[in-house]
């Protein structure tokens, strides 16, 4: 067996009677909390992975505490978990000038020499979380109980919180927020938590989602049959 190989340490850490869990997860906010807790269960249907399991943690200094200290707080899981995602918003976490990717490599290369090696990957949402959310906005009307005639989209271009010529808010966060204001709804993580859990997300094209779930599609592929067949 080689020296450093990934699979290499799963099994050994097996055979010395160390059961490792699926998946760990840090993020920022309880925000980010719910929104995953609603969304990662339907993962497994929608892309035809296997079933996994997965544990969230928040980091206490938000956003800028995941991107300079998910290698520190992450170290002590590397031999309890098999994979690990740290996601959270390029607004907030003090790297305005660099791009998401360039975030991302930064973060993977500091868990990868702490003990992670490949397992474990960043996930930078541009500018933020709330992206991820207007998909559709049936789906968002629905979520926070949307109380007037006029299309919430409508109603956020006439905000200067939209173009009509784009498909999400300029501002995703801020236009949540005022959508929420004008609604006299309060807020609450529970919003995230059932938007994600009821509403598709197959029309989602923000690129950070697409890695997230071709990582889980990758970590958690089905076992080919055709390699059971040929032993």
């Amino acid at each position: 067996m080689e020296r450093g190989s990934k699979f290499g340490k799963l099994i050994c850490r097996r055979c010395t009677g160390i059961v490792m869990k699926d998946l760990i997860i840090l993020t920022a906010d309880k925000n980010f909390e719910y929104l995953l807790k609603g969304l990662l269960p339907k993962v497994n249907k929608t892309e035809n992975t296997i079933a996994f399991t997965f544990d969230i943690r928040i980091h206490q200094y938000r956003d800028a505490g995941v991107l300079n200290g998910a290698h520190d707080f992450l170290r002590p899981f590397c031999g309890m978990y098999k994979y690990a995602l740290i996601i959270f918003d390029k607004d907030g976490c003090g790297r305005d000038t660099a791009s998401s990717e360039q975030v991302e490599i930064e973060v993977e290369n500091k868990l990868s020499i702490n003990g992670w090696e490949d397992r474990a990957k960043a996930i930078v949402v541009d500018p933020e979380i709330e992206n991820w959310m207007w998909v559709k906005p049936t789906h968002i009307q629905y979520a926070i109980s949307w109380n007037f005639e006029i299309d919430i989209y409508d109603w956020l271009h006439n905000e200067g919180l939209k173009d009509h010529n784009q498909s999400k808010p300029i501002r995703p966060k801020e236009a949540l927020e005022a959508a929420l204001k004008r609604n006299r709804t309060p807020r609450s993580s529970s919003i995230y938590l059932d938007l994600a859990t009821k509403a598709s997300y197959l029309r989602c094209i923000d690129p950070a989602f697409i890695k997230m779930t071709g990582l889980l599609k990758q970590w958690f592929a089905q076992p080919n049959p055709q390699l059971f067949n040929q032993q």
